[in-house]
């Protein structure tokens, strides 16, 4: 009888029932040696695919506040990250096994994941920052998102003196 050996891909987050649902894209701005543009990180080489070029931020995240003294939003100077990490999820693989718990299992993940950059970056004295203020409709417009089956649930920044 011949020996099947199935080989495994590890992750370094847990996922609900195993689905892997977040995609992780990331908007490169300034790195060494890597081209700006827009990457889909790839789980199972552990590598990163260029997708597109990009100009600036604007298009992903929001880059003003509120300032109450004014009363008017203004722009985060020196708002430079290094990358931004965006994470999408599909909801097509896990669906047919948890139905609509999915969506919750999908931030959950994101949430393990997050935690999981966060240590290691805290650990590389790297800036790193979970950042809210997406723009879901135009980021998944720049990625080829549909909005309904693929969406971008949350972002991060990586480096910048404000992040």
């Amino acid at each position: 009888m011949n020996d099947i050996k199935l080989k495994t891909f590890k992750r370094t987050y847990a996922s609900g029932g195993g689905m892997y649902s977040l995609d992780i894209y990331l908007a490169v701005y300034n790195v060494e040696n890597l081209q700006t543009g827009i990457y889909k990180y790839q789980p199972i080489s552990n590598s990163l695919l260029f997708k597109k070029e990009i100009a600036d931020l604007d298009d992903f995240i929001v880059t003003s506040r509120y300032c109450e003294k004014t009363g008017n939003y203004q722009k985060i100077e020196n708002l430079l990250p290094s990358v931004l990490f965006i994470f999408t999820n599909n909801f097509t693989r896990p669906r047919l096994k948890y139905s609509e718990l999915s969506l919750l299992l999908a931030f959950v993940d994101c949430g393990a994941l997050l935690q999981n950059l966060s240590l290691m970056t805290a650990a590389l004295s790297l800036h790193f920052c979970i950042w809210a203020g997406f723009k879901k409709t135009s980021s998944e417009k720049v990625l080829g998102l549909d909005g309904i089956q693929n969406h971008v649930i949350m972002t991060a920044l990586l480096g910048g003196k404000n992040v």
